[in-house]
C-alpha cells in the first residue's frame, strides 16, 4: 500500500533544510564580515586637512618672504591621532627652467611675523587630535629671500604627517598677498 505521503522523502527534505540553513548562515557570515572590515577601516590612522587661508607676505627687514595658512585638519577614525609634523612644499621653476621642491618645517628656523590681523591662535606642532574632533590654528612659514630669487612658483602643498609616517596634504589654490596698509 502506498503512503499517503508518497511525496515525502524524509532525506531529501532534510538535505534540503541543511542546504537552506547554510544558505542563510552563508548570508550572515557575509554580513559579519563586512562590518568588521567596516570597522577595521574607521579604526586606520587617517587625517583630513582643509585650508580656510593663505597669505604671504615680502619681508625686507627680515629678509624673505613670511607665509601663514588657517587649516582645520579633523580625525575621522575611531582611534586617536596627532600632527607629528607639517610641512609646506614649495614647487618652483628656476631661471634654467628646472623644476625644484623645496619643503619648510612648519613654525620652525627662522621667525614668522603674525602679519594677519586675528593670527593669534598657532598650530603648535606636534598635537594631539581625539578620535573624531578636530584642531585648527595658524601655520607660519619663513623662506629665506636667496631661496626666492629669481624663481617662477609654480604650487605649494601642506604636507601633514602622522606619528604612523602616513601622510595627508592639501593644496593651496590661491596665497594671497597681504600688503601692510
Amino acid at each position: 500500500m502506498a503512503s499517503p505521503l508518497g511525496w515525502f522523502d524524509f532525506t531529501r527534505t532534510v538535505a534540503l533544510a541543511g542546504f537552506c540553513i547554510s544558505v542563510f548562515n552563508l548570508c550572515f557570515a557575509w554580513q559579519s564580515r563586512r562590518l568588521a572590515r567596516e570597522q577595521e577601516r574607521r579604526r586606520l590612522p587617517r587625517l583630513v586637512p582643509s585650508l580656510i587661508n593663505g597669505y604671504f607676505q615680502d619681508n625686507k627687514n627680515v629678509g624673505g618672504r613670511a607665509y601663514a595658512f588657517h587649516v582645520t585638519v579633523t580625525n575621522p577614525t575611531d582611534s586617536n591621532n596627532a600632527i607629528a609634523e607639517a610641512d609646506l612644499a614649495i614647487t618652483y621653476l628656476t631661471p634654467e627652467r628646472t623644476q625644484m621642491t623645496v619643503k619648510l618645517r612648519a613654525n620652525g628656523g627662522l621667525p614668522a611675523l603674525n602679519f594677519v590681523k586675528d593670527q593669534d591662535t598657532t598650530l603648535a606642532v606636534p598635537v594631539s587630535i581625539s578620535a573624531h574632533s578636530a584642531v585648527s590654528g595658524w601655520l607660519r612659514f619663513q623662506v629665506p629671500a636667496s631661496l626666492l630669487a629669481d624663481v617662477t612658483i609654480e604650487s605649494y602643498k601642506l604636507i601633514f604627517t602622522d606619528p604612523h609616517r602616513e601622510e595627508a596634504s592639501v593644496a593651496p589654490i590661491l596665497v594671497v598677498s597681504h600688503h601692510v596698509v
